[in-house]
Formats: C-alpha cells, sequence, structure tokens
C-alpha cells in the first residue's frame, strides 16, 4: 500500500480488505495498492458494502478502529504478516495514552506496551535508558520458560517505578494474550528477548542456530 507519507507504506496480505474508507464514505481512494506477487483479489460494490456497514455497524465506530489499526501498523512489531482480522481485534482492545513531558506512565503486567511517538525514560537521572518509537516492554513473560540449562528461569523484572515521559508520548497497550497468538509478532518479540537476555540465546544453550 503506497501513500504520499512513506511512513505509511507497508504491506498487505491475504485477508486485508483495500480502500475500505472509500468505500464508505463514498469517494476516491487515497492510496496505491501495488502487487509484489501473484494476487488475487474480490471486488465488492461500495454501495452494497455501505449499505451492509450501516445496516449490521457503526460506520463511525468501525472508522475509529481502522484509525488505530493504521497507527499499530505503522509500528515495527505489527507492519507485516498481520492480517486485518487480527489487526481489528487488536485494535479494538488497544488503549492509547497520551503522556506530556514529565508525565509519568505505569503499564498493567498483562499488557504488551508500544511506543508510537516520542519518549520514554526508564528512571531518574542521567543514567536511565531512555525509550522511543517503536520500542516496547512487557513482553517477557511470554518467554519465562527458556533458560540456560532447562530450567525455568525467571526474566528479569520490568522496574516497578513508572517510567517518565521526556516529550509527548503516544504509547499502545494491547493484551498479551491477544499477541501471544500472532506468529510473525511473537517471533519479532522473541527476537527481542533473545537479545536482551543472553542465556535465551540457541548458543547459550549448545543448540546450532
Amino acid at each position: 500500500m503506497l501513500t504520499l507519507d512513506p511512513a505509511r507504506t507497508h504491506m498487505l496480505f491475504s485477508g486485508s480488505l483495500l480502500a475500505e474508507a472509500a468505500a464508505i464514505h463514498n469517494h476516491a481512494s487515497r492510496e496505491t495498492y501495488r502487487s509484489v506477487g501473484f494476487v488475487q483479489a474480490l471486488r465488492l460494490p461500495s454501495d452494497l458494502y455501505r449499505n451492509f456497514i450501516q445496516r449490521f455497524f457503526s460506520s463511525s465506530e468501525l472508522l475509529e478502529v481502522r484509525k488505530v489499526e493504521e497507527r499499530l501498523r505503522r509500528t515495527f512489531l505489527f507492519s507485516d504478516a498481520v492480517t486485518s482480522a487480527t489487526l481489528f481485534a487488536l485494535a479494538r482492545n488497544c488503549t492509547i495514552t497520551l503522556k506530556h513531558a514529565g508525565e509519568r506512565f505505569l503499564g498493567d503486567p498483562e499488557q504488551l506496551h508500544l511506543i508510537g511517538k516520542g519518549r520514554l525514560s526508564t528512571g531518574e537521572g542521567g543514567g536511565a535508558s531512555v525509550l522511543g518509537k517503536d520500542e516496547f516492554w512487557g513482553s517477557d513473560t511470554l518467554f519465562d520458560a527458556i533458560s540456560g540449562n532447562g530450567k525455568p528461569q525467571p526474566s528479569p523484572e520490568e522496574p516497578a517505578r513508572p517510567f517518565t515521559a521526556l516529550d509527548t508520548c503516544e504509547i499502545y497497550s494491547v493484551p498479551l494474550r491477544l499477541v501471544s497468538r500472532i506468529p510473525v509478532v511473537r517471533w519479532k518479540l522473541f527476537e527481542a528477548f533473545r537479545n536482551a537476555h543472553p542465556y535465551a540465546a540457541p548458543r547459550y544453550r549448545g543448540t546450532p542456530r
């Protein structure tokens, strides 16, 4: 999907809907779609789709969810190989928190938290690490059983104190139970976990990569 904004250009996969907002509002699509392989597409008359949405859904509510979908799809975790149906479920259960500079954020431990915009400091003072756009936390519990000796080894705990916004931040929070069902996202989370915790890397467990 190509747009005037390069940051909004991304890959779509089987099950994705094209030009939905254009169909609902009865105007030309603002995006251009280019195939990168064999594609079989089904074309639906826009007036029939509008009638379907108006009859069974709230078009305004649906479009609000689609806006959240678009925000999620712009991130590294959800940019590729996540179908529209899966992304819709995530968007419906996503909480977007806006924090201004100096405000603090303490997330639910049952959720994955992702920075969509801005920066967060993980502690006080100049030595504290800073998280920026596309960085995330809260997923380590998905891999707690991984260790170097085959015995469960808990991952390092997340900071108990809240993070502090260094500028205006958007934080997306989605339930871990939904994220854990998406293979490509789970793999990205595991790669990040493996890079952060050496005992999780195969070379430390004596197995070939």
